[in-house]
């Protein structure tokens, strides 16, 4: 393609020319061999929310599913696309996501059962400076893919976070879509790209619950490494 040879890509990871993942490399993944509870942090059989963290918050996340670790090339492929906004990058990423993907078990049975799926929001300040919003880049790249309902502006935020942010913080700077219904929505997915602390994901699970959605689980592209 004549884009190609204008604008040739290079490996993230290794410098070689012709992809910004090359073979050698994408053979170098780390993927998430022991999903968390996204409460606690503990190992959990597929992701699921143990039963005990549930009871203590009924409201919260029914589950996790990240696929990569946020380290290597896949930390390095997400900042990029970050700092650059390459929609070919996006691309890549959402493939590999599906590809990954669709071995876990977990995720083919949810994906199945048709839930809405719901990026996570960012303030107008955030987009403005970023230029866009990566949770709906890519959430909706995978949704167009798996052929499953994508809801954006369900959820809205309106201040920003620092990772260190106290949870008091993160329930003040999300808010529910009033404008919008959600009688007769069974199963969400909540979109982002990073699993870090989960604050984020927790509170906005709460606010869907309380309009009635009865599971929503999270799912990300990668998770923490710090939290395996």
């Amino acid at each position: 393609m004549l884009k190609d040879l204008l604008f040739p890509k290079k490996c993230l990871s290794c410098q070689t020319w012709g992809d910004y993942l090359c073979p050698d490399c994408l053979n170098k993944l780390s993927l998430v061999k022991n999903p968390i509870c996204p409460v606690c942090f503990r190992p959990a059989r597929y992701g699921k929310t143990h039963p005990h963290c549930l009871k203590k918050d009924k409201n919260s996340l029914d589950g996790l599913i990240s696929i990569f670790l946020y380290k290597g090339i896949i930390k390095k492929a997400l900042l990029k696309l970050k700092k650059n906004y390459l929609k070919d990058l996006s691309s890549t990423l959402v493939e590999l996501f599906l590809s990954f993907g669709g071995e876990n078990k977990e995720l083919s049975r949810l994906i199945r059962r048709k839930p809405i799926f719901i990026p996570l929001p960012m303030t107008k300040k955030e987009i403005n400076y970023q230029g866009f919003n990566p949770h709906h880049l890519l959430g909706r790249l995978i949704t167009q893919n798996l052929g499953i309902p994508f809801l954006d502006q369900a959820i809205l935020k309106q201040a920003e976070l620092k990772e260190n942010s106290c949870f008091s913080e993160y329930n003040k700077a999300f808010l529910i879509n009033e404008k919008l219904s959600f009688k007769g929505v069974s199963e969400v997915f909540l979109f982002k790209d990073i699993f870090k602390n989960g604050r984020d994901l927790r509170v906005c699970a709460k606010l869907l619950k309380q309009k009635g959605v009865k599971k929503v689980w999270g799912l990300t592209l990668a998770l923490d490494s710090k939290k395996t």
